[in-house]
């Protein structure tokens, strides 16, 4: 499983697996308003560690068995005798650690991004916020949980720029808080990019399976990147973004304590990649 939040290259890794293993690229399947079978759960369901919900685990091994037959999770399919299954998903991180305990034999490969980069990519495409947000803060739980102890750096994020930061600070603290950081597998956007085939060797010999051949180019964008967009850019952001707009994202993240990652470089910290054994 290939999970991250939106626009963190999720995708571009995911193809790039699936590729080199002749696999079936499962595409975000807990997608509740499109996937029919999954329908009725939250946009972004949350789910405490030690959650009993056996719909959601039903539903879960029907995608992690292969069973799961969906026109926007089959979208993407290339191969048509797969050997592998690689599951792609940015809705999962609020329910990835109770998915790691259900299912603690399935390989899991963490992506993440530089929260500029991903807030610049969101409003180059216009996407909406207000849906994400509203999926969260619908559930009590997820309230009580997370929520109401930030309660005034979520009142203080108003314009979109903040509300998208706000997005990536959710949908990252709390996969980041709920596992302890040996058992999260972490590869970091950036760094795929500027040496990928030292990073899929990482990624491989995490799941496990030996590269079959070179499959898809590391250098090629993934079927959702933008039009025009290079995946090896690891700083396009600082001139997408105003300096203004910059310092509204480094707050938001700061307010979250998860600046250790990033800091105020375009790569990850070495704090950061100590404490998640990056080499």
């Amino acid at each position: 499983m290939i999970a991250g939040g939106a626009r963190s290259g999720t995708t571009w890794l995911a193809e790039l697996v699936a590729s080199r293993t002749s696999g079936r690229l499962v595409f975000e399947p807990f997608q509740s308003e499109i996937v029919s079978a999954f329908k009725g759960f939250h946009y972004f369901q949350y789910m405490r560690p030690h959650d009993e919900d056996a719909r959601l685990l039903e539903f879960s091994k029907r995608v992690f068995s292969g069973r799961i037959r969906d026109p926007w999770v089959d979208k993407y399919v290339e191969v048509i005798r797969p050997r592998t299954r690689v599951v792609k998903e940015i809705r999962a991180n609020l329910m990835l650690r109770w998915l790691h305990l259900q299912f603690p034999s399935l390989p899991l490969v963490f992506i993440i991004r530089h929260p500029c980069a991903v807030v610049a990519s969101r409003l180059a495409l216009r996407w909406p916020w207000e849906r994400d947000l509203e999926s969260m803060l619908a559930q009590d739980r997820f309230r009580d949980d997370f929520l109401s102890a930030r309660a005034a750096a979520i009142e203080a994020a108003r314009s979109p720029v903040a509300k998208h930061a706000l997005i990536w600070c959710l949908t990252h603290a709390v996969p980041l808080s709920q596992f302890p950081p040996a058992e999260l597998w972490v590869v970091f956007h950036e760094d795929l990019c500027l040496e990928p085939e030292r990073q899929l060797g990482r990624v491989f010999a995490r799941i496990g399976h030996p590269q079959a051949g070179t499959g898809a180019e590391t250098g090629r964008a993934s079927m959702t990147a933008r039009s025009g967009s290079g995946v090896a850019s690891v700083d396009r952001w600082r001139q997408e973004l105003s300096r203004e707009q910059i310092d509204e994202v480094r707050s938001v993240v700061d307010a979250f304590g998860l600046d250790y990652l990033y800091a105020d470089g375009n790569r990850p910290t070495e704090a950061a990649r100590r404490l998640f054994g990056v080499a």
